[in-house]
């Protein structure tokens, strides 16, 4: 099983991401500690599910922002400000948070999909 450590510390890691109170992946994380393998290929499998969340909320909310906005909400996202962030957010998108759940869950509802495949083959 994974260690503990690396377990809290990829939670931590979703934790800290301004989009962390919409989503809930932890069922990925038990799901991909029953597969059969190594404790760094499911590092390897956490890395890219949390990269591959990570790109599909950047890609929604630039795709929302218009171009003068996206440099501001780049500021806030490096400097970790996220409350500032979310008022630029909701003051120069729509239904950003509605776009950002629907797209982060198609990411997870896929990863969960493809854990059942592999449990199905084993």
């Amino acid at each position: 099983m994974l260690s503990h450590w690396v377990q809290l510390k990829y939670k931590d890691n979703m934790k800290t991401q301004f989009y962390s109170h919409l989503i809930e992946i932890e069922y990925l994380h038990e799901e991909l500690d029953t597969l059969d393998l190594s404790d760094s290929e499911k590092e390897e499998l956490r890395k890219h599910v949390h990269g591959s969340i990570h790109y599909v909320a950047l890609d929604i909310v630039l795709s929302e922002l218009e171009p003068e906005h996206k440099n501001i909400f780049i500021e806030h996202l490096n400097n970790k400000n996220h409350d500032e962030l979310w008022k630029h957010l909701k003051t120069n998108t729509q239904n950003i948070e509605e776009k950002l759940k629907d797209g982060i869950h198609k990411v997870t509802d896929e990863f969960h999909s493809e854990i059942k495949k592999i449990k199905l083959k084993a």
